[in-house]
């Protein structure tokens, strides 16, 4: 008979059963993966709450019509024509060269409607005299607002006219640009239209 000692036999114990370190191994594969999905879990947090929150901006920021028209309504009563084309307003004063290529865009069939804003002025009796145009979303039509700089003065704002424009015979073989006008429930008022600006023929 082979006896066998006790240290040989927690020996051979060790040997057969090297599985008890397993389960370590395994839950720290565990605590790791659960790791990740915290990471995982906590980045989708901000991103939605970021989208979120830029959604609320764009919701609060008022139309861009709007914000023009405040600023326009800000301008002090000193403001010059300089400045008016240095904050990019289109001077219609005098005859153009040509058409104008911003005016054409403006009133393309294929122009995005809502912010496309057409800025313009003229000079009459020494004082500018604003005219801003914008794309109704919901119409075939452009509403305008007029305001005299000197004055502090916003005349019939959102006063509409057709989009599709009118080119007649002027002075001294010039190019007259006309805006037809409408009335606010949609009629036609020839009466009122619009000499936007000329042009050389």
């Amino acid at each position: 008979m082979i006896t066998v000692s006790a240290p040989a036999r927690a020996l051979c114990s060790t040997t057969r059963n090297p599985t008890r370190t397993r389960p370590l191994k395994r839950r720290a594969r565990y605590h790791h993966a659960t790791d990740c999905q915290t990471g995982f879990d906590f980045f989708a947090v901000v991103l939605v709450l970021g989208i979120t929150g830029w959604v609320l901006w764009q919701r609060l920021q008022p139309p861009a019509w709007d914000r023009l028209l405040y600023q326009i309504y800000e301008l002090p009563a000193s403001t010059t024509a300089d400045q008016l084309k240095q904050a990019g307003y289109i001077d219609l004063t005098a005859p153009q060269s040509s058409r104008l290529v911003e005016v054409d865009t403006f009133f393309s069939d294929d122009a995005m409607a809502g912010d496309n804003i057409l800025k313009t002025f003229t000079v009459e009796a020494d004082e500018p005299v604003i005219r801003v145009f914008c794309r109704d979303k919901n119409s075939l039509l452009v509403k305008m607002t007029t305001y005299y700089v000197r004055q502090q003065f916003a005349e019939d704002p959102g006063r509409p006219f057709d989009l599709q424009r009118e080119e007649r015979a002027g002075a001294d073989g010039t190019v007259e640009v006309w805006l037809n006008a409408r009335t606010p429930d949609g009629r036609q008022a020839p009466e009122s239209d619009l000499l936007l600006y000329c042009h050389a023929g």
